[in-house]
């Protein structure tokens, strides 16, 4: 039984290829189809700037992009969240607070990492390692 089969219907599979490599005409509606497949929609200037390219050289790029990390957020406040309370004390202003783990009661302390909720969790009996 195939899948057709299972799935309640007899329609014929519309593609054999099986692991054969497309050597087919690749069109701009074959591109819109990748591209919204893969992105989040289609526009007119992503759509421009992969015209003209095969279908190896759009996959290629879209499974290797060049655009460069974005930067990390950086500390732009000074109100307290809490009056009187100096928030991120261990932070200095512009610059990062994603690797200033402390426990000190200041915001960042509001911001656990991973291993911080699991030890929470494992110091108040409320972690269940099966689940991991």
């Amino acid at each position: 039984m195939n899948a057709a089969e299972t799935m309640g219907s007899t329609a014929p599979f519309r593609t054999q290829s099986g692991l054969t490599p497309y050597s087919g005409p690749f069109t701009e509606a074959d591109l819109v189809h990748l591209l919204r497949r893969t992105m989040f929609g289609v526009k007119r200037s992503d759509l421009s700037y992969f015209k003209g390219r095969t279908l190896n050289q759009v996959v290629g790029e879209l499974l290797t992009p060049t655009a460069p990390s974005p930067a990390p957020p950086v500390k732009e406040y000074t109100i307290a969240a809490t009056p009187g309370v100096n928030p991120d004390t261990t932070v200095a202003q512009g610059t990062t607070w994603v690797n200033n783990f402390n426990n000190d009661g200041t915001v960042q302390s509001l911001r656990p990492g991973v291993a911080t909720v699991i030890a929470q969790k494992m110091a108040n009996g409320k972690y269940d390692q099966s689940r991991s």
